[in-house]
Parts: structure tokens; sequence; C-alpha cells
């Protein structure tokens, strides 16, 4: 489910990695993946790497973390 909605998003070539990880109390999946795009102006492939955050849940994918989302991770993490 996760990957179908990331391919909604991002063209996926190859998965990383998938990991069941807690954001603030949550449990989210973090997917690395791979993607080639083609370059039209000089007819070159360029490799991508991307990182996802989806809700475990719902399968929804998470915004990226805001300052102070990523601040209060770190205070939650290094009581």
């Amino acid at each position: 489910m996760v990957l179908d909605t990331i391919k909604k998003v991002d063209p996926i070539d190859s998965v990383i990695s998938i990991q069941l990880i807690e954001i603030l109390g949550k449990p989210v999946y973090q997917v690395r993946c791979i993607s080639a795009i083609d370059n039209e102006a000089n007819h070159e492939h360029d490799i991508q790497t991307m990182n996802h955050l989806a809700n475990a849940e719902t399968g929804q994918l998470r915004e990226p973390l805001t300052k102070e989302d990523a601040t209060e991770v770190g205070k939650r993490r290094f009581k």
C-alpha cells in the first residue's frame, strides 16, 4: 500500500530499504528508493535517491519534519 502511494508521486525503480520507525509517538515507514530519470537535455539517465515517510497505519505520505517536529524528536530522544 505504501509503495503504491509513493508511486503516485515519484517513479520507483528500486527499493533500498523499508524501516518501521517512530516519530512523535506515531508509527511511520521510512522508505528509501531509487528512481532513474531521463535527462532529455543531454540524453543521459540520472539516478535519484529518495526518502519518503508514510504513516504506518494509513499508508498516507507524511510531510517532511518541520523544525519544531525535529526539535521535539531530539528532546524526546535525548531526555
